[in-house]
């Protein structure tokens, strides 16, 4: 049961987004079947669109997956290719640079 609040400022596809997550996070395991929007948009009395939005950001983030004409399902977080807990480093090196000539008219040389 998600618990929404539509007097919230937070959007209520926000809301159903993070309420979803945690779910995923603490309930459910890889595989998963997660409920369809129809039966969401009914229970909680929402419109398609918002739940649609929810799960599009799940979606994008990778935490369910969509099986056409079957539904959403849990995906395996492990796999995840992206991991924000390791910061990258990169030195910017200079690029020499491959024209001997200045064509631009407003620099003077």
């Amino acid at each position: 049961m998600y618990l929404l609040d539509a007097s919230s400022k937070t959007p209520l596809h926000i809301q159903l987004y993070t309420a979803i997550k945690e779910e995923i996070l603490t309930q459910h395991q890889v595989g998963d079947k997660l409920p369809s929007i129809r039966k969401i948009c009914t229970t909680y009395n929402l419109s398609k669109t918002t739940v649609e939005s929810a799960y599009s950001q799940l979606y994008a983030e990778g935490y369910i997956q969509s099986r056409p004409k079957v539904g959403y399902f849990v995906s395996d977080l492990e796999e995840m290719p992206f991991s924000p807990s390791t910061p990258t480093t990169s030195e910017k090196k200079p690029i020499p640079s491959p024209y001997l000539y200045d064509f631009f008219p407003a620099r003077l040389t």
